[in-house]
């Protein structure tokens, strides 16, 4: 299981007419792989080039634009002692957003393994309700509340794949 947190560092705009949000985030993203386990030998943790790892094909399947796909962007990963390799990249992207009854904007943010059925790679978030608090930067939208889901797709002719799909509830700020 890939576990994926996103922390909002800024809310760069919303685009009312075409629906595109552009956010800043950091992507967290965490896995064991028993290779790595080194018990409890005085040290906690350690840092290692992600270049030495196995590193999980997971991508931004609902962004419209994208700087460059977040994996290696930044060079080494946490290592814990149990096995548990912790990465984190700083990701800005768009995606769409769709207009709420209430006047605010539904705004999703889904990932998946490219490649990688959902037997190999299962996608669950690090935390199933963020905190919105951490998301209010921009002081024309506010994210009044985010969420995380789990879904298994099915398409015909292809092996089923994990998707994660965090929900953001913007509203503009009066």
């Amino acid at each position: 299981t890939v576990q994926i947190g996103l922390t909002l560092r800024r809310v760069l705009g919303l685009d009312t007419d075409s629906g595109l949000l552009t956010l800043h985030t950091w992507i967290n993203m965490e896995w064991r792989d028993e290779r790595l386990f080194y018990g409890d030998r005085g040290v906690r943790r350690i840092e290692l080039e992600v270049r030495y790892l196995w590193m999980p094909d997971i991508y931004l399947i609902s962004g419209v634009k994208a700087d460059e796909m977040p994996l290696p962007l930044t060079t080494e990963a946490s290592i814990h002692s149990d096995g548990t390799v912790r990465y984190v990249v700083p990701w800005t992207f768009t995606v769409p957003c769709g207009k709420r009854r209430d006047a605010g904007w539904d705004c999703q943010v889904v990932f998946q393994s490219w490649n990688k059925p959902a037997d190999e790679i299962a996608l669950s978030p690090l935390e199933q309700f963020l905190d919105a608090e951490e998301y209010n930067s921009d002081m024309k939208w506010t994210v009044r509340s985010v969420s995380a889901d789990r879904l298994i797709t099915n398409v015909r002719d292809e092996p089923d794949k994990s998707r994660l799909i965090f929900t953001l509830v913007v509203v503009k700020n009066v």
